[in-house]
């Protein structure tokens, strides 16, 4: 098949070449999803205000060189506006710098849109070919409309929190910023949709999403459960709630999430670990039974599996078609084989001459250039150059940053 027709799988050809994206956000759902842009070919120019994205300030106390892993996952590949937008001249600038874009994002306050003086209808109005996606915490309408929020709280209101953890407690969040980033990947849908349907019509889209919204959709099986039976889901650790064995299973120098509840699986699994007994103990005959008896079920695998090492346990189990994974650490999943191999990482240069490793862009191509992180209004200059604003009196009345020699 010819590259006129179709491209190798994961190569980036700048799919979003001449689309330029201006990102009013911070944190980390917005700019992770302008990351996603650049990525793909998008002139992405984040406007900052003068003190910069929060997240610039989020340094490490374990990382060298004052360097913010939170900023430095979400913002590498972007131009960096610094701008005062509480002074009439600088939201001017902002409008103008809009008038020349194809798509917005913000995730801005509640009601932090309309304090600036941004009339999104009536932009959208003006710029007809505009698409503006505005991220919300808790959605447009309802008591919660105002309201500000993160990723934990987010977790907590939705109902993740009170599913996930062991069965006694106040529940846990998931460990990392889940609803953030799965709120990023709908927005690169959404806009992706969005422009594809602009391709067609010549209109633009408003479009609202909230992480309230993406933390229920992360969860639909879950609730599909809870509208079918009324029941409400019990937490159960590592374990599913509704199969066995389906767990986290000790091992002599770690642990294997072991997933063997079909009977062919079940059966292969008590023969490969010699307790062919198990296959007729009333406590574990049938899936239902061995729910009920989870405790004991784990009980009697552990006699046998911590006897083996993780790697050779898992590794009969795979040879015997029995889905397992090992419980990994950060460490040991950075220099797997998976993920060099498959070139899951990618260098991101910072100010200073530094470069750090860090997770590809899911929308980047391997064996792509290193990304840039840029400085704080780096880009000032030249962006505002490109819409014929003038930048030095801009600056000299500190309504404008770039940063300094």
């Amino acid at each position: 098949m010819s590259r006129d027709v179709a491209v190798e799988h994961g190569e980036n050809y700048g799919a979003m070449d001449g689309v330029r994206v201006i990102e009013l956000g911070s944190m980390v759902a917005v700019p992770f999803a302008a990351a996603g842009f650049a990525a793909l070919g998008a002139d992405v120019i984040k406007v900052e205000p003068l003190t910069g994205d929060p997240t610039r300030a989020f340094t490490s106390m374990r990382a060298p060189d004052d360097i913010a892993p939170a900023f430095l996952a979400s913002n590498a590949g972007k131009r960096s506006v610094a701008l005062d937008l509480t002074h009439p001249d600088g939201l001017e600038t902002l409008l103008a710098l809009i008038a020349g874009a194809d798509v917005v994002l913000d995730n801005l306050r509640p009601g932090g849109l309309r304090r600036r003086g941004l009339d999104v209808d009536a932009l959208l109005v003006r710029h007809p070919q505009l698409t503006w996606v505005s991220v919300s915490g808790f959605g447009d309408r309802g008591p919660g409309s105002g309201r500000s929020a993160v990723d934990q709280v987010i977790q907590a209101e939705s109902g993740i929190v009170s599913v996930t953890g062991p069965p006694t407690g106040a529940g846990y969040r998931v460990g990392f910023h889940v609803v953030d980033h799965a709120a990023a990947h709908a927005i690169v849908a959404r806009v992706l949709a969005a422009l594809l349907r602009r391709g067609r019509t010549g209109a633009g889209e408003r479009i609202r999403l909230s992480l309230y919204q993406v933390a229920l959709s992360l969860q639909s099986t879950a609730f599909a459960e809870y509208f079918v039976t009324g029941a409400e889901p019990a937490r159960t650790g590592n374990a599913s709630p509704l199969s066995a064995p389906s767990d986290a299973v000790r091992t002599s120098d770690g642990w294997i999430m072991l997933v063997a509840y079909l009977e062919p699986h079940w059966n292969a699994l008590c023969r490969l670990i010699d307790r062919p007994e198990l296959l007729t103990d009333p406590r574990f005959v049938g899936r239902d039974a061995r729910v009920r008896h989870r405790g004991e079920l784990i009980a009697e695998l552990e006699r046998s599996t911590c006897t083996s090492t993780t790697d050779t346990l898992a590794d009969r189990l795979e040879a015997a078609g029995i889905m397992v994974g090992r419980v990994r650490r950060y460490p040991e999943v950075a220099h797997s084989a998976e993920v060099t191999d498959n070139e899951f990482l990618a260098e991101v240069d910072l100010p200073g001459g530094i470069t750090h490793e860090a997770i590809r862009s899911l929308y980047d191509g391997p064996g792509s250039a290193a990304r840039v992180l840029p400085r704080l209004g780096e880009h000032t200059r030249e962006v505002l150059a490109e819409i014929g604003a003038d930048t030095e009196d801009l600056v000299a009345r500190k309504i404008a940053g770039v940063p300094g020699p």
